[in-house]
């Protein structure tokens, strides 16, 4: 067995090493979740795997998360939507909602998760690359699972048998769902 080279050993070493004094001083400042090196907080997701929703909720109260979020949808709607909303009544012009709040998720997604807001709602509703290249793979990710289900009846018409009737067990939250069996 060959040895390691040297210089590509000491890139290495070097690599880590630099990865984990960054890692310690950035974790230091982060709030929420505990942060692990290289897998982040995907343990403790995979832990709360039963309860995500109130894994997530338990989170931001902790940190006031709610708190900022609301500041940031709440300006985002202040700011920009009642503004475009405005205008298209004093133009007496029509607007697409759908596109409207399309663009007002995506910012605020794009804000709350990467701390950058991409303004894709503002009053001259730019075209973005990015959320296009999201939208894109949004709906390849949509149409990849209908498909997959499709196959699935389609191979053997029988597996229709198999669908039972879904029941929503926490009314008014729907989040456990219970698959009857026939």
């Amino acid at each position: 067995m060959e040895a390691l080279n040297p210089i590509l050993t000491g890139y290495a070493v070097a690599a880590i090493s630099i990865y984990a004094i960054w890692f310690y001083f950035i974790s230091r400042r982060l709030t929420g979740p505990k942060v692990l090196p290289i897998v982040g907080s995907l343990p403790y997701l995979i832990a709360n795997r039963n309860r995500v929703h109130d894994w997530i909720a338990d989170n931001l109260r902790a940190t006031g998360g709610t708190q900022a979020m609301a500041r940031w949808v709440n300006g985002a709607i202040k700011n920009r939507l009642w503004l475009i909303l405005d205008r298209a009544v004093k133009d007496n012009k029509p607007v697409d909602l759908q596109d409207l709040f399309l663009r007002l998720t995506f910012d605020n997604i794009c804000g709350l998760t990467f701390g950058k807001d991409p303004e894709t709602l503002s009053p001259d509703l730019p075209v973005n690359p990015f959320s296009v290249a999201f939208d894109t793979a949004t709906e390849a990710t949509l149409k990849r699972l209908l498909m997959n289900l499709m196959l699935v009846f389609i191979e053997n018409p029988r597996n229709l048998q198999n669908v039972a009737p879904v029941s929503f067990t926490s009314i008014p939250i729907f989040h456990t769902i219970t698959i009857q069996q026939t």
